[in-house]
């Protein structure tokens, strides 16, 4: 049990990450490439993009914590410091997210070029902040997929769990 809740939670970590750092590499080329050149630098695409590599580089900060707990043989608890840096990532998390549709809306209604792509990425960066920091969105086993038909209800994501318990020093 605990060697597989260590694998899961390294290819969580590695993953978030790796698609972190994917995500903000292919942006740099784009804005380098005279190709995609005009994609990568419209600030409607750029500004969510930059978010979504926020969010995957939090989500894999979280689950790089979870692992060495885990590996340590700990139980996954915060400490204050830990919650409130989390917190602050969550609120810094909603103020991009705000800015990014602000920029959607003015993208849309001047006629912007490219705003489907703003649009996907503003959505994904939701999903992963909803995944985040509310409910859990991802359930990889169909164990886990048929709980949640039987139940009709979604769980609270990890992080969300471990922000508001007791907080231990």
């Amino acid at each position: 049990m605990q060697n597989s809740l260590i694998k899961e939670l390294k290819s969580l970590y590695t993953g978030e990450g790796f698609s972190s750092v994917m995500f903000f590499l292919i942006w740099l080329y784009c804005c380098f490439n005279h190709e995609y050149q005009a994609i990568a630098v419209s600030f409607h695409v750029a500004f969510p993009l930059i978010t979504l590599c926020f969010m995957l580089a939090v989500g894999a900060f979280f689950w790089k914590l979870m692992y060495d707990v885990v590996k340590k043989r700990g139980k996954m608890h915060m400490t204050i410091e830990q919650q409130r840096l989390f917190i602050l990532f969550k609120r810094v998390s909603i103020v991009l997210i705000m800015i990014c549709s602000m920029l959607f809306i003015y993208a849309l209604m001047a006629g912007e070029q490219y705003f489907m792509i703003s649009a996907f990425l503003l959505c994904f960066a939701i999903v992963e902040y909803i995944n985040y920091f509310h409910i859990r969105l991802s359930y990889l086993t169909p164990r886990e997929f048929g709980a949640l038909l039987k139940h009709r209800r979604l769980r609270r994501s990890h992080l969300n769990r471990i922000m508001h318990e007791e907080v231990i020093d």
